[in-house]
């Protein structure tokens, strides 16, 4: 039986209900979250709930719930769903309101769900493998693409495209183009292994 989090309350996903009326469902009026937890250890969760507040201010969601919150919702879900491996699911929509109309009402709850799914082990190269991001970046290019490690790595290299698929495979990174005066979003695709 899968328990989850909806709206302050703990419950089987068979008695889990949202409204149709729930802007998430009728607009896609939301941002949700997915933070990895291995044998109960939430891998990463500042960064992911950080970014989620980001995008809930982006588009102008008042929400009341701080991290502790979110992560005693987190240890709840990971405890009443038996542990191991699970990804924690968060997404929080504008919530409902009586009518359906583009521009978005003002004075609405949000709502909040939350539920855990299993998920692979952690990935874990042999040592043989695993190499600092400097020596995935051989070649130091003199235009297009510029990867750069978010904290606790350093490293800030220019890469051809030809080279980019294996390092974005392995590592999360901000990424700038020559044309683009702002850096896109970080992209995290794998576990860093520097």
């Amino acid at each position: 039986m899968s328990i989850v989090y909806l709206n302050g309350e703990y419950m089987p996903m068979e008695e889990a209900h949202i409204s149709p009326m729930d802007r998430g469902f009728l607009f896609g009026d939301g941002i949700y979250e997915v933070v990895p937890s291995y044998a109960g250890k939430l891998v990463g969760f500042k960064p992911h709930l950080d970014r989620m507040q980001d995008g809930l201010d982006a588009i102008e969601i008042q929400l009341k719930v701080d991290q502790a919150q979110w992560r005693e919702i987190a240890d709840q879900l990971i405890a009443k769903n038996g542990g191991g491996n699970l990804g924690i699911y968060f997404h929080v929509s504008r919530g409902a309101d009586s009518k359906r109309a583009h521009a978005y009402p003002e004075n609405i709850d949000p709502t909040l769900f939350a539920f855990a799914f299993e998920i692979p082990p952690a990935p874990n190269p042999p040592k043989a493998t695993r190499r600092p991001i400097r020596s995935l970046l051989p070649k130091i290019c003199a235009g297009s693409v510029v990867i750069s490690s978010p904290r606790p790595c350093s490293a800030t290299s220019c890469i051809t495209s030809r080279d980019m698929p294996q390092a974005i495979q392995k590592h999360c990174f901000t990424i700038s183009t020559a044309n683009s005066p702002k850096p896109l979003p970080a992209t995290c695709l794998s576990s860093r292994t520097a």
